[in-house]
């Protein structure tokens, strides 16, 4: 029976959303980063960012319940390998009896974050692939969207969603913003230089 409401209540949930003008409704916002752990090991995390009252669900839910569970699909590459499962976690997770869905439901709300290692033979292999999600709120539900990524291990660099991210770490020396720390050292060698002849000369003024 409920089988057979779902299969009548969906259609009018997405025809809500649907017939509304195109971008006018985007409650998630995707990012992500690429970490190395340890030589040859690298971590994969796409984030999402969830406006209020909206809600991704997990990896872990059993689709024929309703919604759309959260997953991703990473390309096969020669050298690549994945290291375990995708983990998910939240700030607010909502777990249990759901009353739109009447079944048992785990839920994110504000955040989610997806974290996956691989094993790289060399780092120049590029990681990639899409993840499909679904997001709704209490009255209704978007179409479930498919979200395409790709990360470069040797720079740091990557997209997700067609959006750049900001290099954070390619396993160097390299700051919040993908410059190299040490051309950090190096300004403030050059800034000491120039404040030591300075100095110099006002010394010798004097």
């Amino acid at each position: 029976m409920r089988s057979f409401l779902l299969t009548l209540f969906l259609p009018f949930i997405f025809l809500a959303c649907v017939a509304q003008p195109e971008g006018a409704v985007n409650p998630v916002s995707w990012s992500g980063s690429i970490t190395k752990v340890e030589e040859g090991t690298y971590k994969l995390i796409i984030s999402a960012e969830i406006e209020d009252g909206w809600y991704v669900y997990s990896q872990n839910i059993d689709p024929e319940v309703g919604p759309v569970p959260t997953s991703f699909i990473y390309n096969e590459a020669e050298g690549l390998e994945l290291v375990g499962v995708t983990d998910e976690t939240s700030s607010k997770v909502k777990e249990g009896m759901d009353p739109i869905w009447e079944a048992e439901i785990k839920k994110f709300a504000h955040d989610a974050t997806f974290t996956q290692l691989f094993k790289l033979a060399d780092p120049s292999i590029k990681i990639s692939g899409s993840l499909e999600f679904m997001t709704c709120n209490d009255e209704m539900c978007l179409p479930p969207k498919f979200v395409d990524f790709e990360f470069d291990p040797a720079t740091g660099g990557g997209n997700v969603d067609g959006n750049e991210v900001k290099i954070i770490n390619t396993g160097a020396a390299y700051g919040s913003f993908g410059e190299p720390i040490v051309k950090c050292v190096e300004e403030e060698k050059a800034e000491g230089f120039w404040m030591f002849l300075l100095l110099g000369f006002a010394g010798g003024l004097l």
